[in-house]
C-alpha cells in the first residue's frame, strides 16, 4: 500500500498502536520505503510475526476444504492501522483510496463462484 501525507513517525505510531492491540504480533514487511524526499510519501506491507496469534489472515480452499494460516496481516488489523493514523492521510490499497478515519468497507476477495468477504478471512 502507499501512503501519503505523514511522517515516518506518524507511522511507528499507529503501527505500535496497532500491534499492542494484537499482542505485539503486527509489524511492517519491511522497514516503510519514503516514495519522496519530503518523507511524506511510503510504501509498506502489514504482516504478522505468527500466523497462530491474533491478527493473521485466514485462507480457505473451496476444492479441499482445508483452511490456511497466513502471515499477512487481517483486514481489521489493517482498519485499525488506518484508524491510527492522523487525518488527512491518503491511502491507496488495493485498487482503492480512502482517507484515514473513512467508514471500513468489507469487499470481495474470493471469485464469483467462491466469494469471501476481506472481513471473514481472520480469527477476529
Amino acid at each position: 500500500m502507499i501512503i501519503t501525507g505523514v511522517s515516518y513517525k506518524d507511522l511507528a505510531a499507529a503501527l505500535d498502536g496497532v500491534s499492542v492491540m494484537y499482542g505485539g504480533n503486527i509489524i511492517w514487511n519491511r522497514t516503510p520505503e519514503s516514495l519522496n524526499k519530503a518523507g511524506t510519501r511510503w510504501r509498506l506491507t502489514l504482516r504478522c510475526i505468527s500466523s497462530k496469534r491474533p491478527g493473521h489472515s485466514i485462507r480457505d480452499n473451496p476444492f479441499s476444504g482445508s483452511t490456511r494460516n497466513l502471515v499477512s496481516a487481517c483486514w481489521h488489523a489493517h482498519g485499525r492501522f488506518f484508524d491510527a493514523l492522523p487525518a488527512g492521510a491518503v491511502i491507496h490499497a488495493g485498487g482503492r483510496v480512502f482517507m484515514a478515519g473513512d467508514p471500513w468497507k468489507d469487499y470481495n476477495i474470493g471469485s464469483q463462484m467462491f466469494p469471501a468477504h476481506a472481513s471473514g478471512c481472520c480469527g477476529c
